[in-house]
């Protein structure tokens, strides 16, 4: 035959063997049974073989031999023949035949070639060491001059050669070997190549692709697309397998084995001796964006020994046809991966192909159990099943509130790209499962869930359920992170990092209305499911973004598992359901006692619209929850008794359920924060970051605003604040919360504990519009919360004087005993009217007065409603004694009206009656008949009680302004020689009848003024209409030289004593001899119903002496 002829040569192996050389240089096949119309003689040179039947009708070249032919290489070797640079081999190999290799003894099989003639042979490929000791399966193989083999099981090798020459023969042979190293090749082809050697997925003859079952065409591609996806993480012991294609070296290990935990239990393990490699099926990665896994390659243990030089690490390579030719992907370099590292790899667009293989292997290493390497979490991912957004089909039960509203395919892979951890260990339940809950439970490993890579839009939501191990003990150990990352898993961020009042970086410092705690939830603070809404910032949505939650618990003992639910991550609900549902595709679905209504979810019943907490018994039930804190006296008293007190080594915080706050006003509170005095129950605060943040939600927390920062080194005691509420914060469901941004658990020195804080008297309430009055008999008829803020050391109760219940004041406290009322309305027409007691009959100390007073700014500034003007005081419109009442005065109940001066006049003006001290057991006090109006002309001009907007007028007054009703007696003498009459005298304080030293001022006994405390005369009303003076006669005795307050001022009052407009002042530099005085009226004294008083505002006691 002429070289230029193109008929192939044939061997049959099955039959009669001439292996004589032929020199014809045509392609030449090795078949097992013999092809029609073929003639041509064996083409083998010296084949050191037998025969070996394999399937029925089926034979092939055999390699059995036994140990006493160990001693001598088994081979089979080619004649020479003319190689082209198109030319392939193809062939198929057994070894073992179902027995495994002897172990330690270099058993392989090499393929070699030669280009003389048999004198010297090279490995085809110089790394070329293929035919594993361990593959037991018949192989095909296509040898490329410059890569590595692929064993495919069940399946056959095909290799490209790497020399050409016009007399190259090649042989495959085995030094060394037992019995049972068995070995068979079949289908040999050597010839031109088919085109694209078939894709590694067919068999080439004469230049023609016969392809594999699933494929087709000329080059032998998928006749269906193929699996674009692979998840494995190695836990399922039945399941795993499926997804690869071949594992040598490899098994999947528990926790406690091999490298130990990889990512999360279970990992593939690799230590055997032979080769190792963990090879893919092909894949469709025409739209895969990434291949990830962590890996962890040598080790500190025995089972998992650091590897010794760069050879020993793993490569990961891909190939676009079946393994004939593999592409390096990556290199685990052997130091970088002592511990368990995540690895992340976008896939080059040559790798995007419809049918790529991926594989795992480690060239070199030193022998069984030395140089180990595991690989978990294995996730190839395509974008063409990727969830944009994770789809949930609502279903409404029948009974929508004891079931789950709808059931998240928590567990779909759609969604989820790993779950690690995910379930309870054996004999465990978790302790608030759900129907449709994902729990985390178990120990190998930290335990996480990862979503696959989202497409995000700025706002939209991120919506979850979560619940720590019911467990409402507060630990800083293994919290839940919920973090994000935009490299496919490379670098975690938490979703919301806490941003601080002393938080560095941009949109934090300074930028108050962002404050918030970051996205890691503590045991302790989520003993119950809490739903968690995240709205999305631009920032986050700016790129592909996945989530995960992760507990870092492969270090910690005892971790409590978590659960998570009802996940959510899309275009949000209208108002994000205002915090009170669940959010789903679009809709919400809202919580007990919440409909559905314009798209948001409603409160079915109006919220409340104040709020009133004084910690003196069980908490209001308008708070929400107290997280870190409890009723007591930790940073002593505040205001009254006990206060909201926060200690706690978790979370701080008071938040209250949503109110109304349409129509109200502010916010007020007593706070403190540490103390200069109180020990370690109330340490001094040193960082800004342990003062206290008030904040308001309009979507029960989802958005938190603020209110005010309370700096941390002004309240070292107790101080009241108020705050206006903002435009912004009057809604129809608003919420509040007190919170310390740090504290102990998060301080860098956790020797030292952070301050703790107390709050009392907290007050969410007061009208926009106040109102202009009020009226308070005491009697029942309505509650003392209702126009009172505060009552101290009071107690509606029957009095001693009258029998009939009032305000009284005599509970021994310790403290001030006071009534402050609420924030009203006060104009230029309104007045103040009340009825006060004291002491009951019995006197004290003017020391233990009671003071009435007012404040402008919601009781932070106190002031006396009138302040004391006697001379010389100028600048003052009349001379008048303050509104500090003196038991000397009001032993007996007595009415008082006040003319309100201008500086009271405000929209927001409260009043008190304040007992700074007083003597335990004693001074006590009472009123009673409250009343603070405009609508009483006149104030009922000082003789009658305004009830409901009309005067009830005196006995002998009458008509709508309280005037005489018969005319009052127009002259009032007294020579003081007789007992002081009442009628004509109703108040003398300070004076007794006699005579000083024998003397007669003008006849009989006289009026001595001499005693310490209060010096007044007052007289009855009188009809000074036609009256023309006052006069008396008067001694004044001192020594020294008094002060211009010590004179005597004479004053009158047409109004009933609501004010005293002064006729004269007589001041006495120095002892008088006996004066007579006479004093016109003024006109503007001349009415139907005048009364004079004689008053001495201080005095020098027994010193001192008025005579009358």
């Amino acid at each position: 035959m002429h070289r230029n002829e193109s008929r192939p040569s044939y061997v049959n192996l099955g039959g009669s063997h001439n292996l004589g050389l032929r020199r014809h240089l045509r392609p030449l096949t090795l078949r097992s049974r013999a092809e029609k119309g073929s003639t041509q003689r064996p083409a083998w040179l010296r084949p050191n073989a037998q025969p070996s039947g394999g399937k029925e009708n089926s034979r092939s070249n055999s390699f059995t031999g036994d140990s006493k032919l160990a001693s001598s290489m088994r081979y089979v070797e080619t004649q020479s023949m003319q190689i082209g640079a198109s030319y392939m081999i193809q062939f198929s190999l057994v070894m073992g035949c179902g027995q495994k290799y002897t172990p330690h003894m270099d058993n392989q099989v090499k393929l070699e070639y030669s280009t003389n003639h048999g004198l010297t042979w090279h490995l085809v490929q110089e790394v070329s060491l293929f035919f594993l000791k361990n593959a037991f399966q018949v192989c095909r193989v296509v040898r490329n001059l410059h890569q590595q083999v692929f064993t495919m099981p069940h399946d056959e090798h095909e290799e490209e050669l790497s020399t050409r020459s016009s007399a190259t023969r090649f042989r495959w042979s085995q030094s060394y070997y037992t019995a049972q190293d068995e070995w068979a090749l079949d289908s040999i082809y050597i010839g031109q190549q088919c085109p694209n050697m078939c894709s590694g997925h067919g068999s080439c003859d004469h230049g023609v692709c016969r392809c594999d079952q699933g494929y087709q065409g000329t080059e032998c591609h998928p006749e269906a697309a193929l699996p674009s996806t692979i998840m494995s993480d190695f836990e399922n012991p039945n399941a795993w397998e499926s997804d690869w294609q071949e594992v040598i070296g490899g098994e999947v290990v528990k926790p406690e084995e091999g490298c130990g935990v990889i990512s999360s239990g279970s990992s593939l393990y690799f230590s055997k001796a032979g080769k190792r490699r963990l090879v893919s099926w092909d894949l469709d990665t025409s739209w895969v964006d990434f291949v990830q896994f962590y890996m962890q390659i040598g080790g500190e243990s025995a089972a998992c020994n650091k590897p010794d030089s760069r050879e020993e690490g793993i490569l990961l390579q891909y190939s676009n046809n079946g393994g004939i030719q593999w592409h390096l992907l990556a290199e685990m370099y052997f130091s970088d991966f002592s511990k368990p590292r995540f690895v992340y790899l976008e896939l080059p667009a040559a790798a995007k192909t419809p049918c790529t293989s991926f594989r795992w292997w480690q060239p070199v290493f030193s022998g069984e159990d030395y140089d180990q390497w595991a690989v978990d979490d294995i996730i190839i991912l395509s974008e063409k099943q990727k969830q944009i957004i994770p789809v949930v089909n609502p279903t409404l039960p029948q009974n929508f509130y004891e079931k789950p509203a709808f059931d998240y395919p928590m567990n779909q892979m759609s969604v989820w790209l790993m779950l690690a951890n995910e379930g309870m260990v054996k004999n465990e339940t978790f302790c608030s499962a759900t129907p449709s809950a994902m729990v985390f439970g178990k120990s190998d490993g930290d335990r996480f869930a990862v979503t696959r890579d989202l497409t995000l839009k700025p706002g939209y939501v991120l919506q979850f359920k979560l619940n720590i191990g019911c467990a409402n003990q507060f630990s800083s150990a293994a919290p839940v992170l919920l973090q994000y990352s935009h490299d496919a898993g490379m670098s975690w961020f938490l979703v919301k990092e806490g941003c601080y009042p002393a938080s560095a970086g941009k949109g934090c410092e300074g930028n108050s209305r962002e404050l918030s705690e970051p996205t890691l939830y503590h045991t302790g603070d989520f003993e119950e499911w809490t739903r968690i809404t995240i709205v999305i910032p631009r920032s986050l949505a700016s790129s592909k973004t996945r989530f995960r939650w992760i507990q870092e618990s492969s270090s910690q003992k005892n971790v409590p598992p978590f659960g998570l639910d009802g996940v959510y991550i899309s275009e949000p609900c209208p108002s994000y359901c205002s915090g009170h549902g669940d959010c789903v595709s679009g809709v919400c679905f809202c919580d007990l006692g919440y409909t559905a209504t314009q798209g948001t979810c409603v409160s079915v019943v109006p919220n409340h619209s104040e709020m009133f907490d004084r910690f003196e018994g069980k908490l209001s039930p308008l708070w929400y929850k107290i997280t870190g804190g409890q009723i007591g006296t930790g940073c002593g008293t505040l205001n009254d008794g006990k206060s909201l007190y926060f200690s706690g080594p978790g979370k701080r915080e008071a938040r209250t359920i949503p109110l109304d706050t349409r129509n109200i006003r502010l916010v007020q509170f007593y706070v403190q924060i540490g103390s200069k005095t109180s020990g370690i129950t109330c340490i001094k605060p040193r960082a800004r970051n342990e003062g206290l943040v008030v904040q308001y939600s309009n979507d029960n927390g989802i958005l938190w605003h603020l209110l005010r920062e309370l700096d941390f080194m002004s309240f070292l005691e107790p101080q009241i604040i108020s705050i206006d509420l903002p435009r912004e914060a009057k809604t129809p469901a608003t919420a509040f919360r007190w919170w310390q941004p740090q504290h102990g658990k998060l301080l860098l020195t956790p020797r030292k504990h952070s301050a703790q804080w107390a709050l009392d008297d907290v007050l969410i309430g007061m009208n926009d519009s106040s109102q202009t009055g009020f009226q308070d008999k005491f009697d029942g008829s309505l509650a003392l919360q209702a126009n009172w803020y505060r009552i101290q050391g009071g107690q509606v109760n029957t009095d001693c004087l009258s029998m009939d219940t009032a305000l009284i004041f005599n509970e021994n406290i310790g403290k001030p005993r006071y009534a402050e009322t609420w924030d009203f309305h006060v104009s230029a027409s309104t007045f103040l009217q009340f009825e006060m007691s004291m002491g009951c009959s019995k006197p004290f100390s003017d020391s233990h007065g009671v003071q009435l007073q007012y404040s402008l700014n919601n009781g932070r500034d106190w002031h006396l409603v009138t302040a004391e003007c006697v001379p010389p005081t100028i600048g003052c419109l009349h001379y008048t004694e303050s509104s500090i009442y003196t038991s000397e005065r009001f032993q007996n109940w007595k009415r008082i009206t006040v003319y309100l001066p201008l500086s009271t006049i405000s929209p927001r003006t409260r009043f008190r009656w304040i007992q700074a001290n007083y003597t335990m057991g004693a001074d006590s006090w009472a009123i009673d008949n409250v009343v603070l109006a405009s609508g009483c002309p006149w104030m009922c001009s000082g003789r009658g009680i305004c009830d409901a907007g009309r005067c009830v007028c005196d006995r002998g007054f009458g008509g709508t302004y309280c005037v005489p009703v018969v005319p009052l007696p127009s002259i009032l003498k007294d020579d003081f020689n007789g007992n002081l009459h009442p009628d004509l005298w109703p108040e003398v304080y300070g004076a007794e009848r006699g005579n000083l030293n024998g003397e007669t001022i003008k006849s009989g006994t006289s009026l001595i003024f001499k005693g310490e405390g209060l010096r007044m005369l007052i007289s009855r009303d009188l009809d000074c209409t036609n009256t023309m003076y006052v006069q008396f006669s008067l001694r004044f005795i001192a020594k020294g030289t008094p002060e211009r307050s010590h004179s005597i001022l004479l004053q009158f009052s047409a109004n009933g004593g609501i004010t005293w407009h002064l006729m004269d002042e007589f001041y006495f530099p120095q002892m008088t001899n006996i004066l007579f005085i006479n004093v016109p009226l003024p006109y503007t004294a001349q009415t139907n119903a005048t009364r004079f008083r004689l008053w001495q505002p201080y005095n020098n006691g027994k010193n001192a002496h008025v005579l009358l």
